[in-house]
């Protein structure tokens, strides 16, 4: 029976790693997706001479912020060069359901 329970304990374990895992896969997705975001609208604005409210500069540098100390710095300007390419090119990465990896 201790077996059982040990052998039990550590497949429970092991699936709430993998778990954890998936999470930190999909927050790392979600913030990379963020700065390529912010950069495309970064470009845009910049390419129409446009500027942010001081609200809306505030939360957009909160948001850059907080993607720029999740993800690591090659991660980082990976996707926000994509982000600023893309506004020129309209390539792949800003869309929803393809992934920035």
């Amino acid at each position: 029976m201790a077996i059982e329970s040990a052998y039990v304990l550590s497949r429970s374990l092991k699936e709430q790693a993998d778990i954890r895992s998936a999470l930190r896969r999909y927050e790392s997705q979600r913030h990379a997706r963020t700065a390529c975001l912010a950069a495309a609208a970064e470009t845009l604005l910049t390419s129409i001479s446009g500027a942010l409210t001081p609200d809306e500069r505030s939360r957009q540098d909160k948001t850059i912020a907080a993607a720029h100390d999740t993800l690591d710095e090659p991660a980082f300007q990976s996707a926000w060069n994509a982000g600023r390419a893309n506004r020129k090119s309209n390539a792949a990465p800003m869309r929803s359901d393809n992934p920035i990896s």
